[in-house]
């Protein structure tokens, strides 16, 4: 009878701890890194790894509460401005190639709004939330009644030691049913400014993939290229950003509206997010 009476009391007892560690477990969230980079998801343990090979890297948690913004540099530059300059200036430092200063862009097709006044929206409400989470943003421009070359911005970036320099745009075609945002970047062999190729491109690629995830934008990917201005004379990380196309009747009513324009803001802050966290804990 004691012999009986000793075995119910271990498989009560080993019911109770199977009962608290099944229970445990069901609770229990696990933070796990995928393998690409640092891509942090939180899951169920008993559960499998999704997005573990999500392209490029989208950093989907809170920075770790440690990880500090203050003292990052941006420098913003709204493209374009009212009046067009067309005195000519080399594209980057030492080349014979030359073009005008600045332009005053393209305009909507329907609505004829110009595209240096949508840049300069959009760029106004990035910085408010850059801002806000402890960013110090630099405005190439505040106004459109403004004088100021492409090679004149950029080169505000390099004064301010800035951590990264964002060109906003937007697109315009002969072929009105393109649609879609891209980025352009300097080539890996740039004869200008191949040291910042690589930031560039991952830069480039973080905030297209956030607008892609915020707004499902079409992604039309990055565009390596030695012909622009404000990305030869660069020193420091360069994303020249096309937002939409305002020759397609859609994209048009997107882009002029305030409240599109307030999530294109918050898609490139995220994309921002990304990348700082990347270069902090990406590699």
């Amino acid at each position: 009878m004691k012999q009986l009476k000793h075995s119910k009391i271990y498989l009560l007892f080993f019911l109770l701890q199977l009962f608290v560690l099944v229970g445990f477990n069901k609770q229990k969230q696990l933070p796990i890194f995928g393998s690409n980079w640092n891509t942090l998801q939180t899951t169920k343990a008993t559960s499998p790894m999704k997005k573990a090979n999500l392209e490029p890297f989208v950093y989907r948690e809170m920075p770790p509460i440690d990880y500090k913004f203050e003292g990052k540099v941006i420098v913003i530059n709204p493209g374009h401005q009212k009046n067009p300059d067309n005195e000519l200036e080399a594209i980057a430092p030492g080349s014979n190639r030359k073009k005008a200063k600045v332009s005053i862009g393209t305009r909507g097709r329907i609505s004829q709004v110009p595209e240096y006044a949508i840049n300069l929206l959009v760029a106004k409400k990035l910085k408010a939330l850059l801002v806000k989470q402890g960013y110090r943003v630099i405005l190439t421009r505040e106004s459109n009644e403004v004088d100021i070359s492409n090679k004149e911005r950029t080169l505000l970036a390099n004064q301010n030691h800035a951590d990264l320099l964002l060109h906003i745009h937007c697109n315009g075609s002969n072929n009105e049913k393109l649609t879609g945002s891209l980025a352009m970047c300097p080539t890996a062999d740039s004869p200008y400014c191949s040291k910042i190729y690589e930031p560039s491109k991952k830069l480039c690629e973080l905030i297209l993939a956030q607008l892609d995830q915020t707004l499902q934008v079409k992604n039309n990917g990055v565009l390596e290229t030695d012909f622009m201005t404000g990305i030869n004379y660069s020193k420091v990380p360069v994303c020249f950003l096309e937002l939409g196309y305002l020759t397609n009747q859609k994209e048009e009513q997107k882009l002029i509206d305030s409240s599109y324009q307030d999530e294109l803001a918050n898609g490139i802050a995220k994309g921002i997010k990304s990348y700082f966290i990347y270069r902090t804990y990406g590699k």
